[in-house]
């Protein structure tokens, strides 16, 4: 660019964005820049006003600041990856990937991948964000299956792949709750849920509702943090407990019973318009009680406490984004339905593939991978060619409809058809 020509669009941004804007952007961006902690610290105040809007009783109101929040996470997150971000290669039985973002979602994805295969994962280090397109294509072309890439939401850069999608790392499910409480569980895809709940009631479980900070105490330290752990080994993130005592402080506790004794809880809050499901814990992670179904269990005495409160739609908080995603299965088996998540700043990832093997193309399509489409999300299901035919586009579909999704998007070569949006 000659000097000419960054003069004019330096007199161009003068005129359109206020003399204040300009400031507060370029101490953000110099903030940003010199310490990556300040980062953390605007990152973290994003997520609290987010969580403190769940409760502005105006819908419109809460919808704009939600949305501006997660617009200036969203640019903070940008410039921080404009600092550079870690680029790895993953190398399993002659497949190459390479992957750009955390260690902790580096080693869940590989996991994911190539399940407890031997893998072998360099570091290839440091690149700036913008550097991204261009280097997708090199590796693409030069003999990587799969290029799996962590950028903001509001990265302006495209890449280009013969296959090619981007999809949230985490979304939310929503539950309805119908005017009768006994018709919920009807039906034949319940039955496994039913049986646990009868089951439930044979062995003298109940539950109670408390804001005793003794049961909160019990709950965090011997039954959330044993369940994280337990569940999600190295890769879980445990909240801190102030975090979940701000819940604690605007909600209170459902805890499960059996002959009188606390086994489980549910962190929860109510809103004006919806129940919200904070998150949940079994005493000591205790194996038999996780076998008996305990989880099943207390989200069932939730339903209950919220209906007997006249709360109607309840939010069962994030999942990560892929339909193999234990979390994300159960809380489609209960009915709910996908949506956006507001909780927190996250980046967003790009899969693009350019000459993947049948058992790459057979890996992606196994993590069930979803998208988001004008506000809508859709599961994807990925095509080796443009002349593969679906063998059962209609089944396919009606899964992803089954599991609160709003249809499929499938992928081919530098194409993409959607159904049932």
């Amino acid at each position: 660019m000659n000097s000419s020509s960054y003069s004019r669009g330096k007199q161009f941004i003068r005129k359109i964005i206020p003399k204040f804007a300009r400031r507060f952007g370029w101490q953000i961006y110099c903030l940003v820049k010199n310490r990556g902690a300040i980062t953390a610290k605007i990152l973290d105040t994003c997520k609290k006003v987010m969580w403190n809007a769940e409760f502005v009783p105006q819908p419109y109101l809460k919808r704009w600041v939600l949305e501006i929040t997660r617009f200036a996470g969203d640019f903070v997150l940008l410039l921080n990856q404009s600092r550079g971000v870690d680029l790895y290669q993953i190398i399993c039985e002659g497949n190459i990937v390479i992957y750009s973002g955390g260690p902790t979602e580096l080693n869940e994805l590989s996991e994911l991948l190539f399940e407890g295969k031997d893998v072998e994962i360099t570091n290839l280090g440091k690149v700036s964000v913008w550097k991204l397109p261009s280097l997708a294509e090199e590796y693409l072309d030069n003999g990587a299956e799969l290029v799996v890439l962590e950028t903001s939401r509001l990265f302006p850069l495209r890449f280009r792949a013969p296959y090619r999608v981007s999809a949230p790392i985490w979304i939310t499910q929503k539950l309805s709750i119908p005017s009768d409480l006994e018709t919920m569980l009807s039906g034949g895809k319940f039955g496994p849920i039913r049986r646990l709940i009868n089951r439930a009631q044979r062995m003298d479980f109940s539950y109670r509702f408390t804001r005793d900070e003794a049961d909160f105490d019990l709950f965090y330290h011997q039954m959330y943090v044993p369940l994280i752990v337990n569940r999600h080994k190295e890769s879980g993130y445990v909240e801190p407990y102030e975090s979940l005592h701000w819940w604690f402080n605007r909600g209170g506790l459902i805890l499960s019973t059996r002959n009188g004794k606390p086994v489980a809880g549910i962190l929860v809050a109510t809103t004006k318009e919806k129940g919200l499901f904070v998150d949940i814990g079994v005493l000591d992670a205790d194996p038999e009680l996780i076998r008996l179904g305990i989880q099943t269990i207390t989200i069932w005495s939730m339903i209950q406490w919220f209906f007997s409160q006249g709360v109607r739609r309840i939010d069962m908080g994030g999942s990560k984004a892929l339909r193999s995603n234990g979390v994300f299965i159960f809380k489609h088996r209960w009915g709910a339905t996908v949506h956006r998540l507001y909780s927190f700043i996250r980046s967003k990832r790009h899969f693009l593939m350019k000459s993947p093997t049948a058992v790459m193309f057979q890996r992606v399509n196994a993590l069930g991978l979803i998208t988001e489409y004008n506000g809508k999300f859709l599961g994807v299901q990925f095509l080796e060619s443009a002349q593969t035919e679906l063998s059962e586009t209609g089944d396919v579909v009606q899964q992803a409809l089954h599991e609160g999704l709003s249809g499929m998007v499938v992928v081919g070569p530098y194409q993409s058809k959607i159904f049932n949006v």
